[in-house]
């Protein structure tokens, strides 16, 4: 992380990185509310929790409310994901844009306009697909790139 790049933006590398934090957590909790509540709380909190309240079920402990909304939120966004007729959303009209991931060596420092010019992308498509910068100064580097096919 710099005051330029940021990669912990990328959404796909940020989810990378979020699923082997849970899936190491489902292995400490063995539960997954629990295990979801840890990630938002803090693993030391929610264990911390368990040991004062004596107790291992996720519905029975006292947690931030922050917390408990944290869980409910993403156990509603499940069930949207598995029935989004049940709950009026409709996956017509979804647009996907298909891109390409790209190794690119930046030699001397540059600004996302300029990649984006490189690569024939307009500026904001290319900004989207690549959130890791959070300036338009790219400094020398190597990145990996996400460009829309053409």
């Amino acid at each position: 992380m710099s005051a330029h790049v940021d990669e912990r933006r990328d959404f796909e590398r940020s989810t990378d990185a979020a699923l082997q934090k849970l899936a190491r957590e489902h292995g400490r909790f063995g539960d997954w509310f629990l295990t979801v509540a840890a990630y938002n709380a803090g693993v030391n909190r929610i264990g911390g929790a368990m040991e004062r309240q004596g107790d291992s079920s996720y519905f029975n402990l006292i947690l931030p409310a922050e917390t408990m909304d944290y869980v409910y939120k993403l156990i509603a966004v499940k069930l949207i994901m598995e029935h989004p007729e049940r709950y009026a959303f409709s996956r017509r009209g979804a647009r996907v844009i298909e891109f390409e991931v790209v190794r690119h060596s930046v030699k001397r420092a540059t600004t996302v306009t300029a990649l984006a010019r490189s690569f024939g992308v307009p500026a904001l498509e290319f900004k989207l697909l690549n959130p890791q910068f959070v300036t338009d100064a790219v400094p020398p580097g190597t990145y990996q790139l996400k460009v829309p096919r053409r």
